[in-house]
């Protein structure tokens, strides 16, 4: 029995699987092989991103930046309990993990974007440990629950001081403080808002008008389930289904998040797609 902390942090994370498995799915559906190389860049893009993220959070900090401190982010599904892993062996030179149940992959089985979500599994690894090692890790994804003779995932990251100069091995694993905790993870809303926006970005770049008629359709597929999600977790909790609701169990902030990103960001026309096909427009449904 989860408490009502972790429900709200796990409807927030469902969100983030369903944004991007509906858009990756209506990507695909619309661009066939390209369409899926157009979802693949996006998420290598967006592992970069929250790779080099991490690395320079801890450098700041003044942290090690080895495989220890980086699973000690959380950079695949933070701390939703939802999410069961053995770890068999964790070093900063070694991490072996095998996964046994994963929101992300039950989000996505449900839904119908288990081939969204091998795209997802299959390059996220690996461009999150290549930006955070800056090109010296190395990632193996041996199993994966998104592929169809799998049922559970089974991952070998590598950093070996061997591939290093002295610099590079005294900021990996010399004395550079104590070891940072998880107070640092991502949190989900920046999360959501970074991939669906390399998501846009790639629809436009591999797909042209097609890959933004793509990336709408997959946001009224998202924004039909949201009406609905919401409504019944609102009724579930006994809870108004108001703006403090959905700031509560929602990822986007309504209004404002998007509003913020659309003037800091290059791809301005995606978020404005965003706030009027999802924001407005969910507001609209829900009465807010």
């Amino acid at each position: 029995m989860n408490n009502l902390e972790e429900i709200k942090f796990q409807n927030k994370f469902d969100y983030f699987a369903k944004m991007y498995g509906f858009i990756a799915r209506s990507m695909m559906e619309a661009g066939g092989k390209r369409g899926e190389r157009a979802v693949r860049e996006a998420v290598i893009r967006y592992g970069r991103d929250l790779g080099e993220g991490i690395r320079k959070a801890y450098l700041e900090l003044g942290k090690k930046t080895n495989l220890h401190t980086l699973f000690q982010m959380e950079p695949c599904c933070g701390t939703d309990p939802r999410f069961k892993r053995n770890i068999i062996k964790d070093t900063e030179e070694v991490q072996l993990q095998e996964v046994y149940h994963c929101p992300l992959a039950e989000v996505w089985k449900r839904e119908d974007c288990t081939e969204a979500g091998r795209c997802y599994c299959e390059e996220l690894a690996h461009s999150l440990l290549d930006a955070y090692t800056d090109g010296r890790g190395q990632a193996n994804v041996s199993n994966s629950m998104t592929c169809d003779r799998d049922f559970f995932c089974r991952f070998a990251f590598y950093l070996r001081p061997a591939n290093m100069d002295e610099d590079q091995k005294e900021q990996c694993f010399g004395n550079r403080g104590e070891e940072s905790g998880r107070s640092g993870q991502y949190p989900v809303e920046d999360r959501f808002l970074l991939l669906y926006g390399h998501l846009a970005a790639a629809a436009e770049e591999f797909l042209g008008q097609d890959g933004l008629a793509a990336l709408a359709d997959g946001l009224d597929q998202f924004l039909e389930d949201a009406v609905k999600t919401l409504k019944k977790e609102a009724e579930h909790t006994g809870s108004a289904l108001d703006d403090s609701f959905v700031s509560l169990y929602f990822p986007v902030e309504i209004p404002g998040q998007t509003q913020e990103c659309r003037e800091e960001s290059s791809g301005a026309a995606a978020f404005r797609l965003l706030e009027s096909r999802l924001v407005s427009r969910l507001r609209k449904k829900l009465c807010l």
